[in-house]
């Protein structure tokens, strides 16, 4: 009986320190298990940043891929502006050399002309009387030509075709009115119409900072069936002229051309069009007043392609300007190019000339009267 009290209380001992143990084997057992919990929450996260990396590995291809080929463009660019570079280089070294060429002789032309300034004051006085005498004539000789046109207007209107636009000498000629700021290439313009080098241009005055037209100039040349006068007027906003000398030279300008302007072309660089620019020719068409529309063009210089022309009417330069629009709008979208570049083929220039006549000539068919005359 003893001997199995002892037996029991050893059981109950044994089964004490098994639950002990069993405790301890499920507090491990739970520590295990939130350990689990924990690296699964902590792969959960891992996978998440490796799939985020692997798309910024992906976009950062895709950029890298972008970049090389931008580099492998800006790369070919760089050559090409390399080659042009060189190449305006040597151009440059030529021009340089031209200009003090140019400048040595303008320098001994000063020179020699300085004896010859005397007898030029006296020669003008000379040329002042006789001009009174000659604009005698021609105010006798406008009467009568006046009074030819009068009569021809009793008649039925001529029918006018590209090279004779009628029996009258007015309107046989064609006269043509340049308006445009220093730089635009306004006398260049009218050389080229006219064929010949007639109106000094900048080109020929590169250290010079006015306008190389002081006043309004006609030159005449016979061209393409027609007899052609040119009249350039100068840069009337260059040079800070007062009010009383540019309506002194608006006045020139109706006199020169007499009895009217088949064409007053406004002339104008592309990338030099500023709201000055716009200015002066809203002046001129303020002046001349109701119907110049009718005789009105915008010419383009420095582009010689009509491809070119229509895209730079449709790019932005133009929808930034609105009073560019207007001005071409008041025009009724007669819109011309001509590039008067010494590097350009004669017979190209006279392309363009013949371009430019021809359409002055088309414009002025549509019309009562060929040619534009004040109210």
């Amino acid at each position: 009986m003893k001997n199995l009290e002892t037996d029991q209380q050893n059981l109950q001992t044994k089964y004490t320190n098994i639950e002990k143990e069993k405790k301890n084997v499920e507090a491990v057992l739970q520590k295990a298990r939130d350990q689990i919990k924990t690296f699964e929450k902590e792969k959960k996260e891992f996978q998440e940043k490796y799939t985020e990396m692997e798309k910024q590995k992906m976009k950062i291809d895709t950029d890298l891929t972008t970049t090389r080929d931008q580099v492998k463009k800006f790369e070919k660019e760089k050559e090409e502006l390399q080659r042009k570079y060189y190449g305006m280089k040597k151009e440059n070294k030529s021009l340089a050399t031209d200009l003090k060429i140019t400048r040595d002789k303008m320098s001994e032309l000063e020179k020699s002309s300085e004896g010859l300034v005397a007898k030029c004051n006296d020669f003008e006085n000379e040329n002042k009387t006789l001009h009174k005498g000659l604009n005698a004539a021609t105010n006798t000789d406008r009467v009568l030509d006046m009074r030819s046109i009068q009569l021809d207007s009793e008649k039925p209107h001529p029918i006018i075709v590209q090279t004779e636009v009628g029996n009258s000498r007015y309107e046989r000629d064609l006269r043509i009115l340049l308006v445009g700021h220093c730089g635009h290439g306004k006398s260049a313009t009218g050389n080229t119409l006219l064929g010949q080098e007639a109106f000094p241009t900048r080109r020929a005055w590169l250290w010079m900072r006015q306008s190389v037209t002081q006043s309004t100039q006609i030159k005449v040349a016979n061209r393409f069936g027609r007899t052609i006068h040119i009249v350039d007027t100068p840069g009337f906003f260059d040079n800070s002229h007062d009010d009383s000398f540019v309506y002194s030279e608006l006045r020139k300008c109706i006199d020169l051309t007499f009895p009217g302007f088949n064409a007053i072309c406004f002339v104008m660089k592309p990338d030099r069009i500023t709201q000055e620019v716009n200015g002066t020719f809203d002046m001129f068409l303020s002046f001349f007043g109701e119907g110049v529309d009718d005789f009105a063009f915008v010419v383009l210089t420095y582009m010689g392609n009509e491809d070119v022309k229509n895209k730079y009417l449709e790019s932005d330069d133009i929808k930034k300007n609105p009073k560019l629009q207007q001005l071409i709008k008041r025009c009724q979208g007669k819109v011309l190019i001509i590039d008067n570049n010494k590097y350009i083929p004669q017979n190209e220039k006279q392309t363009m000339a013949r371009r430019i006549i021809n359409k002055i000539g088309e414009e002025n068919s549509k019309r009562t009267k060929s040619y534009f005359t004040m109210k």
